[in-house]
């Protein structure tokens, strides 16, 4: 048996001394400068000629390991081309152990230093820190990290970067600027603000302090950028336009990733102006350069703020038709980011919104495993308040109830960023449904909203301006005051005016969700009333803003109530042709079980059935054919040319012809266009997506 099983087997068995005893036996048999270089290269956690020569100063190192392979002495390939090896692990610490014997601390640094110096110019910066930080050399560590820190933290390795971070002494960071720079790129990312506060203070201080500094462009400009994306935060969109200006001034162009995040800055404060015009138009830019200097992690992060935006305007067909297009790319280059994430889970989110929850949730899954986790837990909280949601709309608080148990833990483990919001509201919900008002209240209380003698909210005011987040806010403790009016009709009026407060704000500043939840609020609040003529005011201006693109689970959401509302609205045809129709499509989304579902089916047209037509009455002028639908439907599943024609036991070339006649009868030129074109015309009904 060869010596590698004896080491192997004498260890595993306890005998130490015997394996201590097999390793002194194969160095003695090596010549000095093979000992040396075994030992000297076993702080390599794998190995390579380049970097063996460097470290241990011997050339010729790839034949070197070449021949230790071919000799069977403990070194295990890595490739299928013998470039990249390693020694047996148990080989490597004994080894290590005689090496502590041989050479000096220093000299061992000394050998890590050699290590992290080849790593760092091959562009390998996690190996490169390691050995630094075995090394002691702290200012190789601040080197790397501040070169590649906020890179990483683009491609959402937040917790590689954090434990990088650690690894200095607190005296280090206190001195130091770029590393107080990194460290707020970090707290900003992770939406831990409280934090952010003491840093710029600190460096305030640090910049006053270095004269050098203030001179550099690149590290001012950055000093800039973290500024404006700290007004943002505040909602001062206004001073924070104005700081990314200044820094786009000041920033040279080889300063690729600040100048990315100053754009993606800039877009988010048009974005909180009410500029969508302005806001959608740098999206795009970021998109567009990305694209073109081969930047695909901007390039994503450009395409799914762009989408993020249409979704919180409540545009679901260009939101769709923005993340589609992202996620074509992906799959094009094959490459992945974390951020890629978004992509999916916007997808996700207008599938959800079009009650099309299988297909939600596979978007959702795909968001999640993008994600990977390193410190970004977003998508996968996101995932969880979404199944709760589900649960809930189906009846089933207790499971509604587990997944936010989920959303808690995963939220203690990384701080939610984009998701907070979302998080709290879905707590009030899952506490409001199970009876728990006294929570619902502790939730929203910790926010500003009192529900005492009198309601007091945070700084909401005629003509101030509303963000999404807020919104949702606001919402939540709107469905609180609902349920207290069916208790008591204190403070009723108060409460309605509080909701049309709301809605006229929501609709000034186009968040048509957050207007929808207003509408579908306010509708029950006047049922409890018992004014049945304004409900049904409310219900009906919902299903005006929400058919253009197709909202459906919110109304499910409401509950049995609107249920009965819709119901009511649609014996009465209190609503347009189209809209009764509508109501027809989101009555059939609320679940079957319930009681007084509305069996009332609307007249048929003179042909006999009822016309595909979109919001605006628009009808095909040549209809598709039955195989024609049957391709469109398989093409809005996802399923490739080969697929469907598996599927519909038809040729690749029929596919292709069947495509080409419903782009030329929907005029439109892409699979996603064609789906976003069927669903304005009714083409695709959620049961057969």
């Amino acid at each position: 048996r060869s010596e590698i099983d004896q080491f192997i087997k004498a260890f595993t068995g306890s005998h130490v001394f015997v394996a201590e005893y097999l390793v002194e036996e194969v160095l003695e048999q090596q010549t000095p400068q093979m000992q040396s270089f075994l030992l000297q290269s076993s702080i390599l956690d794998r190995l390579t000629g380049g970097l063996c020569e460097v470290v241990t100063g011997q050339n010729r190192s790839q034949t070197i390991l070449t021949e230790l392979q071919r000799k069977n002495l403990f070194i295990l390939p890595l490739d299928d081309v013998g470039h990249w090896f390693r020694y047996h692990h148990l080989f490597a610490d004994l080894l290590q152990a005689r090496l502590k014997q041989s050479f000096s601390p220093q000299e061992i640094h000394a050998l890590h230093n050699r290590a992290a110096t080849w790593f760092e110019q091959e562009g390998m910066p996690e190996e490169a820190i390691v050995h630094a930080q075995m090394a002691s050399d702290y200012m190789l560590i601040e080197r790397m990290v501040t070169k590649v820190g906020l890179p990483t933290i683009l491609q959402g390795y937040v917790t590689t970067v954090e434990d990088w971070l650690h690894l200095f002494p607190q005296d280090h960071v206190e001195k130091s600027l770029k590393i107080n720079l990194v460290w707020a790129w970090l707290f900003l990312s992770r939406g831990l603000y409280d934090q952010v506060q003491p840093l710029l203070e600190r460096l305030t201080k640090l910049f006053a302090a270095d004269k050098d500094a203030n001179d550099d462009p690149s590290l001012w400009g950055e000093w800039l950028a973290i500024q404006a994306k700290h007004l943002n935060v505040q909602g001062k969109s206004v001073e924070s336009r104005e700081m990314c200006l200044r820094a786009l001034d000041v920033l040279p162009i080889s300063a690729t990733y600040v100048r990315n995040m100053v754009h993606l800055e800039l877009a988010t404060a048009y974005q909180q102006s009410l500029d969508y015009e302005h806001a959608a138009e740098i999206f795009d830019m970021i998109a567009r350069n990305a694209q073109t200097n081969g930047d695909f992690v901007v390039e994503i992060l450009g395409l799914s703020g762009q989408a993020r935006m249409m979704l919180t305007l409540g545009k679901l067909q260009r939101a769709f038709e923005i993340a589609s297009q992202g996620i074509e790319r992906l799959e094009i280059t094959g490459k992945v980011t974390p951020f890629s994430a978004t992509l999916f889970g916007e997808v996700g989110s207008v599938y959800f919104e079009w009650h099309q929850f299988d297909r939600a949730k596979e978007y959702f899954r795909r968001s999640t495993e993008s994600s990977g986790l390193k410190g970004f837990s977003d998508p996968k909280i996101y995932q969880h308040v979404a199944l709760s949601r589900m649960y809930l709309m189906d009846g089933n608080r207790e499971a509604a109830a587990l997944e936010m148990h989920t959303v808690e833990d995963l939220s203690r483990e990384n701080h939610p960023v984009m998701t907070q919001e979302g998080v709290i509201c879905q707590k009030v919900r899952v506490a409001l449904a199970n009876h728990q008002l006294n929570a619902a209240q502790t939730l929203l209380k910790e926010h500003g909203f009192v529900f005492e003698s009198e309601l007091r909210f945070p700084g909401l005011v005629s003509g101030s301006p509303i963000t999404h987040p807020t919104g949702l806010l606001y919402n939540s403790a709107l469905r609180y005051l609902l349920t207290k009016m069916e208790q008591t009709s204190d403070h009723a009026q108060a409460t309605i005016d509080l909701a049309t407060l709301v809605l006229e704000t929501a609709l000034r500043c186009q968040l048509a969700s957050i207007a929808l939840e207003t509408l579908l609020v306010r509708s029950q609040m006047q049922a409890v009333l018992a004014n049945e003529k304004l409900a049904l005011a409310d219900i009906a201006l919902a299903l005006e803003l929400a058919v253009q693109e197709g909202f459906i689970s919110i109304f499910v959401e409401e509950g049995e109530r609107v249920r009965r509302l819709l119901t009511t609205l649609l014996k009465k045809r209190g609503a347009g042709a189209i809209q009764l129709h509508f109501i027809q499509k989101v009555l059939k989304a609320f679940p079957a079980e319930n009681p007084n579902v509305s069996q009332e089916v609307l007249p048929e047209t003179g042909s006999g059935k009822v016309s595909f037509s979109g919001a605006n009455g628009e009808q095909l002028i040549t209809p598709l054919t039955a195989r024609e639908l049957e391709v469109l439907i398989r093409i809005a599943a996802g399923d490739s040319n080969q697929s469907i024609a598996e599927k519909l036991v038809i040729s690749v070339s029929a596919v292709k012809k069947h495509t080409g006649n419903i782009y030329s009868k929907l005029s439109v030129n892409s699979r996603t266009q064609a789906i976003l074109r069927a669903r304005q015309l009714g083409l695709l009904d959620t049961e057969v997506i």
